[in-house]
């Protein structure tokens, strides 16, 4: 655990919460470590410590041998920061820029309501009553989830909501469903949540269907069971039963138990987990059916994401777990994101209304889109002989490899032969700057606008006298990020580099720098500089810069090599006329030290 944002109930109210800089770390990858990990979990929160982080389904068996499931090996089983007892207090969660791709059911809709059918017939056989069918949307993922997460949290509006960046992975949950809840005098609440419609549907009709009301009282009555076997004897209410509530993609039916217990939290668990709503009844018989329909492990989906508090907070003593539906796992090594969704079958489901409905709750997704494209920038010349097999256009082969790279690492449709044969049909009287935008689908446009200034275009060092553009060195203090991807590809995702130019408006571009100070390259053009001993250097592609074609170019004819350039390094190079620009628009660019002499001109 790096790092959590949570709602959750602060004094008398409902406020976001962010954790940084855990005084403990709490895992279990084993069964045999899911009680131990809890039983730690609450002596920390008793010792005066907030908690925040997950139990995944697959946790299940830790309390009740008899229950199945499959098993993410790259997904804990028990997640948990340890903080200390200062809280921070934020506005709604913001976040960077991001990408999320196309996002594919990971099985068919025929093998979805084969599902359904297989259901019908072990209720039929008396197996089951109610079976909680889910499937797993996948999707690649690149840039920031906290940018994703406050996208899902603005669309949900829900008050059961976390971020827990784990490092490696992260989970973004715009859950709606309240598990369960523990206050200090031992009060139990749960809000079991079952029944749904289209957001703009009648409430009137959604809490009047019979299959809709049945399947939540189904839930209610479990839930009642479950807090029976640690409950105080008579002390199990439902004070609410069948309440609509409603949220910006969907309406739900949602009923309130209640209770009073002297139990910890292990025992808590092994009575109660996993939640009633999302297996099924009979639970233990149910979640065998669910482990043999469903091919794939559920992971932290239709787990528990829990904020405990201590005595001494706002709050007082109080355990807050949410259902993890409406819930993104990003695994950040392999650049994907898993969305899982689901609904309840009974006796008369109908398969293709239950696949329907599946993506009824997947639309809170669409509020998470952010439209992305891959941008190539070419230098078109129609009279340039050198250009004529190239179509006019500047360094060709080296962007249209850069476009190959990135439309791979992103999943976009991409014909290189087709790209081609587009550029090939553009024309111009004149010079100018041509952008050209792929979509994911591989649909490509092209953007002509006016070239205006230039530098020198050769393959070779030009002298500072021959420099025809000049810029003014000018580095932004702020560092990159070291993991941003939209950095090192070239797309419309701009957010680091539109937040350095609002920081210096009375210039035209400015120098980034990385975590160490050392020069990664400026809002438009890689940087190259001559060192002492006469070596021509550009800074290393390690993630923190756009590789861009020129560069490529004089790497590949030995013109350049990498290697770090600090600032200080830079500043020098600057004032001695040995620090210069590049990019395959404008070419050599000489950058000027301000205030110092400038550089002689022819």
């Amino acid at each position: 655990m790096i790092s959590a944002l949570a709602r959750a109930q602060h004094g008398s109210e409902r406020a976001w919460l962010r954790f940084s800089d855990p005084r403990a770390v709490i895992v279990a990858d084993r069964l045999d470590e899911v009680l131990p990990a809890l039983e730690r979990v609450e002596a920390e929160v008793e010792g005066g410590n907030w908690a925040v982080g997950l139990v995944s389904y697959d946790a299940g068996p830790a309390f009740d041998p008899a229950i199945r499931s499959h098993r993410d090996a790259t997904v804990p089983l028990v997640h948990f920061g340890i903080f200390g007892p200062e809280t921070v207090v934020e506005s709604d969660p913001k976040g960077g820029s991001y990408w999320l791709g196309p996002r594919r059911p990971l099985i068919s809709r025929s093998n979805f309501e084969d599902g359904v059918r297989s259901v019908h017939r072990f209720i039929e056989s008396g197996d089951t009553y109610q079976v909680n069918l889910t499937l797993r949307l996948g999707a690649r993922f690149a840039g920031d989830p906290e940018g994703l997460f406050a996208k899902l949290a603005d669309a949900q509006q829900g008050e059961h909501q976390a971020l827990l960046d784990l490092g490696s992975s992260v989970v973004c949950s715009a859950s709606p469903e309240l598990f369960l809840i523990r206050d200090s005098a031992g009060g139990l609440l749960s809000k079991p949540m079952k029944g749904t419609r289209p957001a703009g549907g009648d409430p009137a009709e959604l809490v009047e269907s019979e299959k809709d009301r049945a399947e939540n009282t189904m839930i209610v009555d479990m839930m009642r069971n479950d807090f029976g076997r640690i409950a105080e004897v008579g002390s199990v209410e439902v004070p609410e039963l069948h309440q609509v509530e409603h949220y910006p993609t969907v309406l739900q039916i949602v009923s309130t138990v209640t209770a009073t217990t002297q139990a910890s939290l292990p025992e808590i668990f092994q009575a109660t987990f996993p939640p009633a709503s999302i297996t099924g009844a009979p639970k233990v018989r149910t979640t065998e059916i669910i482990t043999e329909l469903e091919t794939q492990p559920r992971g932290v989906y239709t787990g528990s994401i829990g904020v405990l508090s201590p005595a001494g907070s706002p709050s007082g003593r109080r355990d807050e777990w949410n259902v993890a539906i409406r819930t993104v796992w990003i695994d950040r090594l392999a650049g994907r994101a898993t969305y899982g969704v689901g609904g309840g079958i009974v006796w008369d489901s109908k398969p293709g209304e239950e696949w329907s409905e599946t993506r009824v709750k997947s639309r809170v997704l669409l509020h998470a889109d952010q439209p992305l494209s891959l941008v190539e920038t070419f230098r078109y010349d129609p009279d340039d002989p050198a250009l004529r097999d190239d179509e006019g256009l500047w360094l060709l082969d080296e962007h249209l490899d850069r476009l190959e790279r990135s439309a791979e690492f992103f999943g976009f449709n991409f014909d290189p032969e087709e790209v081609r044969a587009r550029l090939a049909e553009f024309r111009s009287n004149d010079g100018c700057k041509l952008r050209m935008l792929v979509s994911d689908s591989g649909q490509v446009r092209l953007e002509p606008q006016h070239l205006g200034a230039v530098g020198i275009l050769t393959h070779y060092p030009p002298a500072p006298a021959e420099a025809t553009m000049r810029v003014p060195l000018l580095i932004d203090p702020v560092p990159v990020p070291p993991d941003d991807p939209f950095l090192s590809h070239k797309t419309t995702m701009r957010a680091v580099y539109d937040q350095a130019a609002a920081r210096h408006l009375d210039v035209d571009d400015v120098v980034l720098i990385d975590q160490d100070r050392n020069v990664t390259e400026s809002l438009r053009a890689n940087v190259v500089m001559q060192t002492e001993t006469g070596l021509w250097v550009t800074p290393p592609a390690t993630g923190t810069l756009l590789p861009g074609a020129f560069r490529q170019r004089l790497l590949n004819d030995s013109v350049l090599i990498e290697e770090s350039i600090s600032t200080e390094d830079l500043a020098l190079a600057a004032r001695e006329h040995r620090a210069w620009l590049i990019n395959s628009v404008r070419g050599w660019m000489l950058l000027e030290a301000v205030g110092d002499e400038p550089a002689p001109t022819p």
